[in-house]
């Protein structure tokens, strides 16, 4: 039963070679803990299954012999002879990606070379509507000077949408009329004799309030 319990890890191992000490992890979390401890250097080779180990940075040697089947050997090369890393090989994957990205710098630079040049802006459609002047502006004669403002009498030009005061100047009656098409800030003071048959209508059935 020993026999077979020594030839259970079988190794081959030698004095100087580096290998891990296998221990068991012990409290909560067991599953992140490492089961291994070390590296170590075998130090003296006591029977071909108990070996006294080392370690490398204090050169203190374990006074237990510990059994070839808690270690595990170490991979570590000391001096290291050559480089660690092999150099890499260059994958068809790998000239494509290069090529790619040359291609892809080529096409920046040529941007931003036509960038740098003056740009044609090429002539732009414009509109055909035709554009209505205010009702204010149709017509030569029509003032809107703020007092008086228009030659037309039979209020064919002037079209009421409300009157808004009313005050007496000169012994004469002016009304503050607001026009149609216009806002109400652009309202103009007409006198009765401007106003047509619609507008004096419109000023019987809703007369304005007097304002001094």
């Amino acid at each position: 039963m020993i026999e077979r319990a020594n030839q259970a890890h079988n190794l081959s191992l030698e004095k100087g070679d580096y290998v891990y000490l296998g221990k068991d992890p012990r409290g909560a979390g067991q599953k992140f803990k490492l089961k291994h401890a070390g590296p170590y250097i075998i130090h003296r080779i006591n029977s071909p299954h108990l070996y006294s180990l080392m370690e490398p940075k204090t050169n203190k040697v374990i006074p237990q012999p510990v059994h070839i089947n808690r270690l595990k050997p170490a991979y570590i090369r000391v001096p290291n002879p050559c480089e660690y890393f092999m150099d890499r090989v260059i994958s068809k994957q790998d000239t494509m990606d290069t090529a790619s990205t040359s291609h892809d710098n080529l096409i920046s630079e040529q941007s931003s070379t036509n960038n740098d040049e003056v740009l044609e802006v090429p002539n732009l459609r414009r509109s055909t509507r035709q554009r209505q002047k205010p009702i204010r502006f149709r017509d030569d004669n029509f003032i809107t000077s703020g007092t008086e403002t228009s030659s037309a009498s039979d209020g064919t030009l002037l079209k009421v949408k409300r009157f808004l005061a009313k005050k007496n100047h000169d012994e004469n009656i002016r009304y503050l009329a607001h026009l149609i098409g216009e806002p109400a800030q652009n309202a103009i003071w007409i006198e009765e004799n401007q106003l047509g048959p619609k507008a004096r209508a419109l000023l019987k059935s809703r007369p304005p309030p007097i304002i001094p």
